[in-house]
Formats: structure tokens, sequence, C-alpha cells
């Protein structure tokens, strides 16, 4: 997964946010979106809850942008299903 973001997200991959899970992405903090972060994790065959959290601070700017690619595949913009 990669996050893109102005200013700060996390992505959480079969968590609530309530459990206090380490997210697999962490673009926390305020900043531009001139950096993308990334995390690797694999998953198995099935249905994930992925949650991502993104706070805008004070200031024009907004971006979130969320991308994911499966195994020797191509990264994509993340649909909600991926075939």
């Amino acid at each position: 997964f990669r996050l893109v973001a102005d200013d700060g997200a996390q992505l959480r991959v079969d968590a609530t946010q309530a459990s206090n899970a380490a997210p697999i992405v962490d673009a926390n903090g305020v900043h531009s979106a001139s950096n993308s972060v990334t995390g690797p994790i694999h998953l198995v065959v099935g249905t994930h809850l992925v949650v991502v959290d993104y706070f805008q601070a004070a200031g024009s700017q907004v971006a979130l942008q969320f991308f994911c690619k499966k195994a020797g595949g191509t990264e994509q913009v993340c649909p909600t299903k991926l075939p």
C-alpha cells in the first residue's frame, strides 16, 4: 500500500482504530503531499477491512491518494474491491 497525503494519514488492515494496532502505512503529521509513504503487507485471499484515517491541518492544500499493488502486479489507485 502507498499513501500520499497533505496532511496526516494512517492505514490499518483488519484492525479498528480503537484497537491501537500499529498502522501498516504511517504518514502522520503536518506535511505536504510531496512525499509518499509505503507499507508492505501479505494478505491471504478473502475479505479484509482497510481503514484510512486522515486529518487536515490549517491551510488550503488538501490531498489524499491511496494506492495498492497485487503481488507481481502494477500499482494502481486502490479500488473498493480487487478482482
